[in-house]
Parts: C-alpha cells; sequence; structure tokens
C-alpha cells in the first residue's frame, strides 16, 4: 500500500473487524488526517472520541439496491484517489486503494483481473460508481469496455436505501459522511480510537467530582439539620426568657403591692447595705487581743512596727516598720512565715537611711486560730 498508493504506513492508526471465516478487513487513516479532525474538533470545543471510515457503509447501497450472492462492484474516485471493492453475500471480498491517475480505465480493468484470477466464482455484472463528475460518456465508456452494467451513484439511489430524505442537488462527495447518520448503520462503523491519555483521566475526573458532590450534600443536610436543632433550641430559651421575665414582673408587681421597692437602683443600694452589714460582722469576730499576741510573737529583736492596717475582707495585714539591719529584716520575714497564724509575707517597699535603718513595707496574710481567716 505504501509502495503503490504513497501511503505513510509508519504513521498510521489501524483499525480492523472480523467480516469472514478467515477473512478480516483492516483499515489504516494516517495520524495528519486524524490531527486535522481534532484540531476542528478542539477549534469548536468539542472532546474528539473517535473518527469513523463511512466510505464503507456506502457499498451497502448496491447490497439494498441489488440483493443476493452475486457480487456487486463499488468505485469511488472521490477527492483524487481510486478505491474499488466488491461485496458478495454482504461483505467486502476484494478492496483496492491507491491515488487517482489518469487512466481510471486501465486501473479498473487491472483491478477486475487481479480479482477473477484470485476469485474464481461469478463475474462481475453491476458497478456503482461515485464521482463528483456526471460523465455520462465516461461511464459508458466503462460500461462498453468492460461490459459491466454502470449504475452512477446520487442521492436518489441513497434515499431509496436508506429510506431517509435527500435533497436532489446533494453532492455525491457529501454522501460518505451522511451515511454514517443513516438509522441502523452506526454499528457497523470501523472507529479509531480518539480518545487519547490526555483524554483517559476524564472518567476519573468525574468519578471524583461525583464524589465531592456527594460529599457536599451530606455536609449541606448535616448544616440543615444542626441549622433545625439550634433554631428549635433558640425558640426554647426564648420562651423561658419570656417566662422569667413575667415571673419578675409579677414579683416587682407584688412588692409594689407590699410597699417594697424592687427595682434595680433600690437592689444596688440593698448589696451595698450587704456588703457593709459582712464587714461588720467581721470586725466584731476578729480578736484584736490575739492578733497583737500572735504578731507579738513573730516579731524578732531590732524591728520596730510604725503601722498597721487591717483588710478585713480578705484577711490580708499592711505593716510598716524599720529594722537595724536588712539582716534583722530578713530574719523577721522568716519569722512570719513560720508562725502558724501568718503566711504569704511579702516585702512592698524597703529604703536604707544613712544610719544603716531600713524601712519597710509589707503584707501577709493572718489566719485566725479562734475563727479562722
Amino acid at each position: 500500500l505504501e509502495k503503490e498508493a504513497t501511503f505513510p504506513v509508519a504513521g498510521a492508526r489501524v483499525v480492523s473487524q472480523v467480516i469472514g471465516p478467515h477473512t478480516m478487513l483492516v483499515v489504516m487513516v494516517g495520524e495528519a488526517v486524524l490531527q486535522q479532525y481534532e484540531t476542528v474538533c478542539g477549534e469548536l470545543g468539542l472532546v474528539p472520541v473517535s473518527a469513523t471510515a463511512t466510505s464503507f457503509l456506502l457499498p451497502k447501497v448496491a447490497r439494498v439496491s441489488s440483493p443476493g450472492e452475486e457480487p456487486a462492484g463499488w468505485l469511488s474516485v472521490l477527492d483524487e484517489g481510486f478505491t474499488f471493492m466488491i461485496h458478495q453475500a454482504g461483505r467486502p471480498v476484494f478492496v483496492r486503494t491507491k491515488t487517482q491517475s489518469p487512466q481510471i480505465l486501465d486501473d479498473l480493468a487491472a483491478s477486475l483481473a487481479f480479482y477473477a484470477e484470485a476469485h474464481p466464482g461469478p463475474p462481475l455484472r453491476r458497478l456503482y460508481v461515485l464521482s463528483e463528475e456526471r460523465e455520462p460518456d465516461a461511464l459508458a465508456a466503462i460500461s462498453k469496455e468492460l461490459d459491466l452494467d454502470v449504475v452512477p451513484v446520487g442521492p436518489a439511489l441513497a434515499q431509496q436505501a436508506w429510506r431517509v430524505p435527500l435533497d436532489e442537488a446533494t453532492q455525491p462527495g457529501a454522501l460518505p459522511a451522511i451515511a454514517a447518520l443513516a438509522p441502523g448503520r452506526r454499528q457497523d462503523l470501523l472507529a479509531v480510537d480518539l480518545s487519547g491519555s490526555h483524554y483517559a483521566y476524564l472518567g476519573r475526573v468525574c468519578a471524583a467530582l461525583a464524589l465531592v458532590s456527594l460529599l457536599l450534600l451530606g455536609v449541606i443536610g448535616w448544616n440543615v439539620r444542626d441549622a433545625r436543632a439550634i433554631r428549635t433550641l433558640a425558640m426554647e430559651v426564648e420562651q423561658a426568657l419570656v417566662r422569667v421575665q413575667e415571673q419578675d414582673r409579677q414579683v416587682q408587681h407584688r412588692g409594689q403591692m407590699e410597699g417594697v421597692d424592687l427595682s434595680d437602683t433600690a437592689m444596688g443600694r440593698l448589696t451595698a447595705q450587704v456588703v457593709f452589714a459582712n464587714d461588720l460582722i467581721a470586725k466584731r469576730a476578729f480578736s484584736w487581743t490575739r492578733f497583737l499576741s500572735d504578731l507579738e510573737a513573730a516579731v524578732t529583736p531590732h524591728v520596730s512596727i510604725t503601722s498597721i492596717r487591717l483588710d478585713f475582707k480578705d484577711a490580708v495585714i499592711a505593716i510598716a516598720g524599720s529594722a537595724l539591719s536588712l539582716k534583722d529584716l530578713t530574719t523577721f520575714v522568716i519569722s512570719l512565715e513560720d508562725h502558724r497564724a501568718f503566711k504569704d509575707a511579702q516585702l512592698l517597699h524597703t529604703r536604707t537611711q544613712d544610719n544603716d535603718v531600713v524601712e519597710f513595707n509589707m503584707t501577709v496574710r493572718y489566719q485566725s486560730q479562734a475563727g479562722g481567716s
């Protein structure tokens, strides 16, 4: 084929189909031709999946027009090509394709001679010709020289075979493309797979997108359920708040009837009064005698106390005094920590005078042994 038709077999796609016992139809399509189809599909925003050899469907017009076991010839001289096929019993038994030459009659005669030699049996009687140029003289010459019944293929014959309406002005060159769209013919196509590796991932991507969509639907459903639960809880809280406010209004109304002021201002004054009462109770419970006795036991030599201030609320005592030296002050702090009535002694401020006397301010927590802190 490469030698006769200058067809680059090395860069061709090959598809095949079993058409009979020990018989296989093999079709080769040039890579450059397929790239043209892929380019056109890309420019139209389409994904090319397969390319089909529709020319092999047209000879079935001959089978429908002349059914039977007799061989029927098919000649196509479209696109400067020469394709000659002979069908018998619904399948091709002879195929020859080459570039078109001026001696079409000679090429056809040589093809018929080769067929007669390789396939002894009934001779070919009818030839269907598909050509853009409808020249009666050329058809008559073929019929006369080769003793064949020559039938030109046109829209009328295709319409009769496919049972689909066709315009009489339809060019014969468009019939191969129309053949692929004829009803009931798609299953007979020889297809070249164009879904290469750069499209192989599309199935996995679609599956992943479907899975992500399902997950998103699940998350949305979960969020909707949570939103409904939160809304129900908010309604319950709102109803409880309404009940509390109603109870608060009833208590205030009852207090007003009994002459008791329960307003926010009155409640604030009551809180201050309660704090004052608690301070009085703490002061009454505090034993100055015990505190001074405990403090006297904790004070070390060379330390004098100048002031004492008590915080009854937190049981913290602020002590101010002086010591003859830092060593004496340290001894006093350690004595306070070791005493069972004092803890958390902290020096706040110290100042050393010219005579080395150290003035200090400190706090210590007092734990009364009689009544707690």
